[in-house]
């Protein structure tokens, strides 16, 4: 259990991506507004983008593996001292009885809440993450560093015992963020640019990736000009909206109350690349955020998926199409329900140009998901939801109609089945979920669209020992939309 800062980072961190996102999308090497089209995007910008390799920073084998260890392990030592000596929090009374009694005992289900648990985990280990992926290690070889980070946490720096649910979120969610993270932050930075061109993009890369803005800083990389650019590029584009969005406990949108705005959604890459048919992990990123403000409080979700190996198929001048697996990372928090958690599935991403500049872009994928759904039976210190391992299915289209806007069209559904059942009392669940959006953003100039969309929730909790209950949830919104 991490204390409950590490959830404001995290907010916070939230905030600054959108900012990042947008300033990413606005970088000489990157915009291509998708109002020209898919189909255009992929012709031009797969070709200029790329000047270098896939990861032009990175040399396989010659990274810094223990200066990254180092750093992981004095992030873990600089968040205990402030939680032992600054906040003086419970778990932060660590002894060797307290290490010992972890290593006898092992691993447990914890008690965190949702947020810190879905939410302040994977934020926390994106910086173990990029402890590594900042010190010149692949992909691949930093995944051991977010585990590693963890467990060393876990059964350390804490008298409570590690548990399972942490070590994979800290994993797997950390993986996601962080490289997520690494390449937004990629994006930004232009090793060519001076004056207050190049402290911008430093400033906002630091705040994005606070881990490579500290190790460029302590290289001397921060102010270094060079003659070439060698940061990693893809062709990124998506919205940024601000509006109004009227919520209901129904389908039918009936005692309804409304509440300001904002989200964010963009891809990043391409379905082709020209350069190799096996592609890299997060070189295709699909995100979709929003924030909300009603009642005096705040609800968010973020819905997002990202390519981890695989095969691109080739066809000359017609369908593009990348079969593979796939990462996703969800949280959703409602006046109804809240869930969050991830998932690795099988799946196929595919571009099918239909001429005029127009395209239609697909995507279907099944697999295994991990989370954490709120149970109105369950109240153990934070903890309020099941933990849950289950299937998971979605249908995705975004129909690009040039310049007369995009329609995008998704259905979601997925089960959980209650883990760790003796905690419950009886109160374990099967949950299903199930969701639908439709959205159409239309283009008014000058970079600017308006939004319209309705997206709905259906849930279902089966109970052995009680009642199944069922909930209904959705929301009709208006917003003024810029697209880069």
């Amino acid at each position: 259990m991490l204390d409950k800062t590490i959830v404001s980072m995290g907010a916070l961190a939230a905030v600054l991506f959108v900012l990042a996102a947008s300033a990413a999308a606005q970088t000489e090497f990157s915009l291509t507004p998708y109002t020209k089209g898919a189909a255009s995007m992929s012709k031009t910008a797969l070709t200029d983008l790329r000047p270098n390799s896939d990861d032009p920073l990175i040399e396989p084998g010659k990274g810094h593996p223990w200066t990254a260890a180092f750093q992981v392990a004095t992030t873990n030592a600089v968040v205990w001292l402030w939680d032992r000596y600054v906040e003086n929090l419970n778990y932060s009374h660590i002894s060797w009885k307290s290490i010992q009694y972890n290593f006898q005992h092992g691993f447990i289900w914890c008690l965190d809440s949702l947020s810190t648990g879905f939410f302040g985990h994977p934020y926390h280990g994106s910086s173990y993450f990029n402890a590594a992926r900042t010190n010149g290690l692949t992909f691949w070889e930093s995944i051991p560093y977010a585990a590693g980070g963890y467990l060393t946490w876990g059964f350390l720096f804490e008298n409570d015992q590690p548990s399972y649910n942490d070590l994979l979120m800290t994993t797997l969610g950390g993986v996601f963020f962080g490289e997520t993270f690494f390449r937004i932050s990629s994006q930004i930075l232009d090793d060519t640019a001076q004056g207050g061109n190049r402290i911008w993009r430093e400033i906002l890369a630091f705040l994005i990736n606070p881990r490579r803005g500290e190790n460029r800083l302590v290289r001397g990389e921060a102010g270094r000009v060079l003659d070439e650019n060698k940061q990693l590029r893809e062709p990124i584009w998506g919205t940024l909206a601000v509006g109004d969005k009227i919520i209901s406990r129904q389908f039918d949108l009936s005692n309804t109350q409304s509440g300001v705005s904002g989200d964010l959604g963009f891809f990043y890459g391409d379905v082709a690349s020209p350069k190799s048919s096996f592609r890299s992990p997060f070189s295709l990123i699909f995100w979709d955020s929003g924030l909300r403000r009603a009642q005096g409080r705040t609800y968010y979700d973020i819905e997002s998926f990202a390519f981890i190996a695989g095969k691109q198929l080739e066809t000359s001048n017609g369908p593009q199409h990348l079969f593979g697996l796939f990462q996703h990372y969800e949280f959703l928090k409602t006046e109804v329900f809240s869930t969050a958690g991830t998932a690795l599935t099988g799946g196929l991403v595919s571009l099918f140009p239909i001429g005029g500049g127009m395209s239609v872009k697909t995507s279907v994928q099944v697999g295994l998901q991990f989370g954490g759904s709120t149970n109105p039976y369950i109240h153990l210190e934070a903890r309020d939801f099941n933990y849950g391992w289950g299937g998971i299915g979605k249908v995705e289209t975004w129909l690009d109609f040039a310049g007369f806007g995009r329609l995008d069209l998704r259905f979601r559904h997925s089960q959980l089945f209650s883990v760790d059942r003796r905690i419950y009392e009886n109160n374990e669940s099967h949950d299903f979920l199930t969701h639908f959006l439709a959205r159409y953003d239309l283009p008014v100039g000058a970079g600017l669209g308006l939004r319209l969309e309705y997206s709905a929730y259906g849930r279902r909790l089966n109970f052995e020992y009680h009642p199944s209950l069922t909930f209904q949830w959705s929301q009709l919104g208006a917003s003024l939309v810029w697209m880069f």
